[in-house]
């Protein structure tokens, strides 16, 4: 991110604080220093710098809060997805193997729903690099952002989606995706 994008991208977020603190919308207390880089230790992996942005200045909503259906997590809600979903039958107990091989497989979210790991629809990349951030339409649709471990690269969002059961990539970084959900809603980013 050059630095006229990562101005931009500073202004941009706190307008779109402005916008969510006019319409009523609760927001996460902005993460700190520290405890990014403690969740980074935990997690081994590196946060994008535009995520790390947002995380300074938003850091999600409140519980039960909304912006146009749209639900973003608090630092401390965001999990990796393989520690996120949880096996729902017998066919395996590696939730990483059958995200990333093709294993016709069901998991669910605790909670919620259920999605079935097609062969045809899955054979996600490395798929212990990617934490889920945000759900849309209740639990509808979960996105999740690549993290890499120190040193890797790429930031790509994916949103997984009940309705076919399937994941997509939706934007190629936090920031696109973000100014996606503000400027031409959630609907662009399923």
């Amino acid at each position: 991110m050059s630095t006229d994008d990562k101005n931009d991208f500073s202004i941009f977020l706190t307008e779109f604080r402005k916008k969510l603190s006019d319409e009523g919308i609760r927001l996460s207390r902005p993460a700190s220093v520290d405890a990014i880089t403690a969740w980074e230790e935990e997690n081994s992996s590196t946060i994008p710098l535009d995520f790390r942005e947002y995380l300074y200045v938003i850091n999600g909503f409140k519980e039960h809060e909304m912006f146009e259906l749209t639900s973003l997590w608090a630092l401390e809600n965001i999990k990796r997805i393989t520690d996120l979903f949880t096996p729902s039958n017998e066919k395996s107990n590696d939730v990483n193997e059958a995200l990333s091989r093709n294993i016709t497989y069901s998991l669910s979210l605790p909670g919620y729903k259920e999605f079935i790991i097609d062969k045809d629809q899955w054979g996600l990349s490395d798929p212990a690099s990617y934490f889920v951030f945000g759900d849309y339409l209740i639990n509808s649709c979960y996105w999740a952002i690549k993290m890499p471990q120190a040193g890797g690269t790429g930031n790509e969002i994916i949103s997984i989606y009940d309705y076919g059961n399937s994941y997509k990539i939706v934007s190629d970084s936090f920031a696109n995706f973000l100014t996606t959900l503000v400027h031409e809603g959630p609907e662009a980013l399923i």
